[in-house]
């Protein structure tokens, strides 16, 4: 940006057609020197991060930059994210919003000026936004036109040149913090894209290795049709996929569990060989989760929910899938511990953020697991610390228009109770999210049955799974809960329709619920205990 690179992992949004049509267009006017360009398209470019050179770009085009947001982003639930007037008078958190095309991505109208003989250096952005009922965004458009817009004008600057508005109060404080993606832990990549779930994920072992040995014995085409494959892509082809396996062997050490959705573990047969079985195995980060022992931290860049949950944790590979951010971004994992061949296991977290960390809360560092509470801490207990800061809801809300930005940024504070607390909090949630703990609130299973899932229905506390069985005791608030974009009960059951519960799954189950509600529990806590502290922004 500014003449420079940009380092962006993922680029493939930038490959979509509409973003073609629009630099074409841009050449166009810039080659006659004036002119107006109007485009109907999805509307990611307006704030997703990966499109901040396009729209640097632009402004250095365009004198004016009209963005008319019609909204309807099937994926993304909840208020409007930035707080502007609505022009059609709904307020967008009661309302449902519809898209104006029968699509799942949201809409925006661009109108794209450039005058001719302008003193300006960079171009000036207007915005306004529709949210509603299809037939009120119709309406408006009808009776409407540029000029009796009410346009307000946006402030796009560096480094990401947002087209939407953004302010917040607390911006200053936020930006003196330790970018997450950047600062605090130094390894990270986008999670594991298989391509074809169906295929490559398994519930159990056995399962998977059955499927295995029929795929790779098969002729391609009948591998395709047997197994309803569907066609290749340019990623994924049935011949490379069943060559890639029997280039290792069926070798046991492949077998690998990995974290689907928030507390569902299921198994693929992983190797490090790209385009392969599986489509992206991002081994270059992904060997440290299969080398030794390792904790992931997952986040998302850019989150678009005001009741999102920024992280979760693994102690496995896992896949891109496991926390959606819609409209922007998949699961990014931060490996705790590196595992090189002539150092050993090393501590990720950055040492400039380990250096302020230890100046600031008075303790020495001790990059081992954990530390001595009266004069040390170790890696677990940052990792800990970090885990909590960022599940509390307080923070979520707060800081939400800077989380639509980046990855979440991390403060440290100087108070060495409260960080050992807040440890402690991250400990237990670390626990409950691995499960390796649980919590008491276990739903009953009382009837017997075939345990085949053909349903799940809500009732007064009772989920059912077909019309004789169902799990009794089912908080609402359990069952409505969000981690990673999911509801974890709901999908965790969805994903297993037409499958029989064992006697183990059931038990599984029920530790989610009892799980989820604890983790609902100690979110509390922790805005309790920081606020027993000062509060927000963290002394």
């Amino acid at each position: 940006m500014g003449g420079a690179a940009i380092d962006e992992s993922n680029t493939k949004p930038l490959q979509d057609d509409y973003v073609k049509f629009i630099r074409y267009a841009q050449y166009k006017i810039d080659e006659a020197g004036e002119g107006v360009v109007g485009f109907v398209t999805n509307h990611a470019y307006l704030s997703n991060l990966t499109f901040r050179g396009m729209r640097e770009s632009l402004l250095e085009s365009f004198s004016d930059i009209y963005i008319l947001n019609l909204h309807g982003n099937s994926n993304i639930r909840g208020a409007s994210p930035h707080g502007n007037d609505n022009l059609s008078g709904a307020s967008p958190g009661d309302v449902n919003d519809v898209n104006v095309f029968d699509i799942q991505q949201g809409v925006a109208i661009g109108l794209f000026v450039k005058r001719k003989d302008t003193t300006l250096t960079h171009g000036r952005v207007y915005y306004a936004e529709l949210w509603g009922a299809r037939s009120d965004k119709y309406d408006w458009l009808t009776n409407h036109d540029s000029s009796s817009t009410n346009w307000v004008e946006v402030r796009a600057e560096a480094p990401c040149y947002f087209f939407l508005p953004r302010s917040s109060p607390f911006a200053d404080e936020y930006y003196r913090w330790h970018a997450l993606g950047n600062s605090v832990l130094s390894v990270r990549s986008t999670s594991v894209v298989t391509c074809r779930n169906r295929i490559t994920i398994h519930f159990t072992r056995e399962e998977l290795m059955r499927f295995l040995r029929r795929f790779v014995d098969l002729p391609p085409e009948e591998a395709r049709t047997q197994l309803s494959i569907g066609r290749d892509t340019q990623s994924w082809k049935v011949a490379q996929a069943q060559r890639s396996i029997r280039e290792t062997r069926l070798a046991a050490h492949h077998v690998r569990q990995i974290l689907v959705r928030p507390y569902d573990v299921q198994y693929t047969y992983y190797t490090h060989k790209s385009n392969g079985f599986i489509c992206r195995p991002r081994y270059a980060v992904m060997q440290h989760m299969v080398h030794g022992p390792n904790l992931g931290l997952i986040t998302v860049r850019q989150t678009a929910n005001r009741n999102y949950s920024l992280v979760f944790i693994t102690d496995k590979i896992c896949t891109y899938e496991l926390m959606l951010n819609p409209g922007r971004s998949g699961a990014n994992i931060f490996p705790v511990y590196s595992y090189h061949r002539d150092m050993g296991r090393q501590s990720n977290f950055c040492r400039p953020f380990v250096r302020l960390a230890s100046e600031r809360i008075g303790l020495d560092w001790n990059q081992d697991e954990r530390g001595a509470k009266g004069s040390s801490f170790g890696t677990e207990d940052l990792l800990y610390y970090v885990y909590a800061c960022l599940h509390s809801p307080e923070y979520r809300s707060r800081y939400h228009s800077e989380l639509m930005t980046d990855f979440p940024r991390v403060p440290v504070t100087e108070r060495a109770d409260l960080f050992w607390r807040l440890v402690d909090i991250g400990d237990r949630l670390a626990d409950l999210h691995l499960m390796r703990a649980f919590g008491t609130d276990l739903p009953g299973f009382p009837r017997q049955g075939t345990c085949t899932v053909d349903r799940r229905k809500y009732v007064d506390g009772r989920l059912w799974i077909n019309r004789h069985q169902y799990f009794d005791g089912v908080d609402p608030d359990v069952w409505e809960f969000e981690q990673c974009a999911w509801r974890p009960l709901e999908i965790w059951l969805r994903s297993r329709k037409g499958r029989t519960l064992s006697s183990d799954d059931i038990i599984h189950f029920r530790r989610i619920h009892a799980s989820v509600s604890e983790t609902m529990q100690q979110m509390q806590r922790i805005d309790q205990v920081i606020n027993e502290h000062g509060g927000w922004p963290l002394q």
